[in-house]
């Protein structure tokens, strides 16, 4: 069953590359809409929304182009509950950890700018961190594999570090003001 998952979601990102290529005036309103039928139509689950467009739309230049602030309003139309930004970190695992491993190294620069873009609340990056388990929030096992999970959760420390430290410096300076 996994391997057809993968070739489902290999041809939906084919599919919607080629209409993304040729739309390039779209709105994020109707990428979305595309992106719901293209995931529709290959039986995918809702979820793998993000790793079509991810994997329609960004390049291997994703991390240094900022091509999360690109698509800035595709997310935010995306993105309308936690569990979904918690997919959205998933897909992202996909993104650097299958699709492109040569950007394993970006990872927390993707976790930093859909953070700068307000995409993702800062509580869902620490149980992201936390949460070691496959669940509904989790790329299909198929897509990445647990090792690089691990790869990937070991690179993002850093970022969680910082957004911890950051998060400490304003709950002191909200107590400095009250």
């Amino acid at each position: 069953e996994d391997v057809s998952d993968k070739a489902a979601l290999d041809e939906a990102i084919v599919s919607f590359k080629t209409w993304f290529d040729n739309h390039s005036t779209a709105t994020p309103k109707d990428i979305v809409d595309m992106l719901k039928r293209t995931q529709t139509l290959a039986s995918l689950r809702t979820s793998d929304r993000y790793c079509i467009f991810l994997g329609g739309a960004f390049t291997e230049a994703a991390a240094t182009k900022n091509e999360i602030k690109k698509y800035q309003g595709v997310f935010t139309a995306l993105l309308t509950n936690e569990i979904q930004q918690r997919q959205l970190i998933a897909a992202i695992e996909w993104l650097c950890g299958a699709k492109y491993p040569q950007l394993l190294k970006f990872f927390p620069v993707f976790l930093k700018q859909i953070f700068d873009e307000d995409l993702i609340e800062e509580d869902l990056f620490f149980q992201w961190d936390s949460d070691m388990t496959p669940n509904d929030y989790s790329v299909d096992r198929s897509f990445v594999s647990v090792a690089v999970l691990e790869q990937l959760k070991q690179s993002a420390k850093p970022f969680l570090v910082w957004l911890d430290e950051a998060e400490e410096e304003d709950d002191e300076s909200e107590d400095e003001d009250a």
